[in-house]
């Protein structure tokens, strides 16, 4: 009924539907201050890609799916803290941990809004060394490793200052669960 993505509890998350909210359960949705949906229902077993843009002096928020806009909003969000920025679930969250149930390629996050025609030339693939790529995230089991802390990460594989992705099932204690494809990733 209540899928995050990503994201950080009151601030801004990027979730699939929010039932208890009135919101269907195969709809795309930005919650935060504000709250923001696509038209356009998700289908069970089809991949999409999915891109949200959010530009700060503007406000504009815009949510794609599979390169063309799906919804946009105006926003005043305060400047967005990763502290608690959680993939796939939010841990410890008073109202359950809403998990992802779906499988991600990869995640990727940016100190700058990407234009529409960026999101559209690069949803398979994108240089690491891109400007303004904060994370990148490419979550096919070859870039994870133990920490010195004994728990397993993600590599982040654009280099640019985040230590791995800290596994959000369980204790970290067990390697990451990936899932290999039978073909590549493709969107229609």
């Amino acid at each position: 009924g209540n899928m995050t993505i990503m994201g950080r509890e009151g601030t801004l998350i990027l979730r699939i539907g929010d039932t208890g909210g009135g919101i269907d359960r195969d709809l795309l949705q930005i919650a935060g201050s504000k709250h923001f949906y696509t038209q356009q229902r998700l289908t069970t077993g089809k991949w999409y890609h999915v891109a949200f843009t959010y530009d700060q002096p503007t406000g504009r928020a815009v949510l794609y799916i599979d390169g063309e806009k799906a919804a946009e909003s105006v926003w005043d969000t305060p400047q967005f803290d990763l502290s608690d920025f959680f993939i796939g679930k939010i841990a410890g969250f008073m109202w359950g941990e809403r998990p992802f149930y779906g499988k991600m390629s990869e995640v990727r996050m940016w100190t700058v809004a990407r234009t529409a025609n960026q999101i559209k030339q690069n949803m398979l693939n994108v240089d690491p060394a891109s400007e303004g790529l904060m994370f990148y995230y490419k979550l096919n089991g070859t870039d994870q490793f133990k920490g010195e802390d004994g728990k397993w990460y993600t590599r982040d594989a654009s280099n640019h200052g985040m230590n791995g992705l800290s596994n959000a099932y369980g204790d970290n204690t067990s390697e990451l669960r990936y899932v290999t494809l039978d073909s590549p990733v493709a969107i229609n």
